[in-house]
């Protein structure tokens, strides 16, 4: 018999499944009832932190470019140039690799590490990405510009 999952697994676990890429609509079928199980739970708990918006929805690269762009993680200046594509090709990358089976967090990593320096991607940075991707508030930095979501 398996331990409960902790209220923070359960959120995790939301967020996984809120950022992973659907390769078919049978697939999203039934993440969506795991998901408003999860939701459920947490109901249950009382728990009123932050968590993924209660609204599954399919993964686009445009999604994740777009949370590129608002949280400008490599401090591009995108934002204050409406460079709105320039985070398109590690956005393209980074659906790829999530789509191979690469958690959501590694894939942006792996995208932006191969246009940046390695050193320079930071986990916060790549936690902004995420927190925007599912619809949760962006804590450790400010965005780079007002989001368009």
């Amino acid at each position: 018999m398996s331990k409960p999952l902790s209220t923070c697994q359960l959120v995790h676990l939301l967020t996984r499944i809120q950022s992973t890429p659907y390769i078919n609509w049978m697939s999203m079928w039934g993440r969506q009832k795991q998901f408003d199980e999860l939701h459920a739970e947490l109901d249950r708990r009382g728990y009123t932190g932050p968590r993924p918006s209660r609204q599954l929805k399919r993964l686009r690269v445009e999604d994740i470019n777009l949370a590129l762009f608002n949280t400008d993680p490599m401090h591009t200046c995108c934002v204050e140039n409406d460079c709105k594509d320039e985070y398109m090709h590690i956005a393209a990358h980074a659906f790829k690799l999530a789509q191979q089976g690469f958690a959501m967090e590694a894939a942006l990593y792996q995208a932006l590490s191969s246009s940046f320096d390695e050193d320079m991607v930071r986990g916060e940075h790549i936690e902004n990405v995420i927190a925007l991707l599912v619809g949760m508030p962006v804590a450790a930095v400010e965005l780079a510009g007002d989001t368009h979501a």
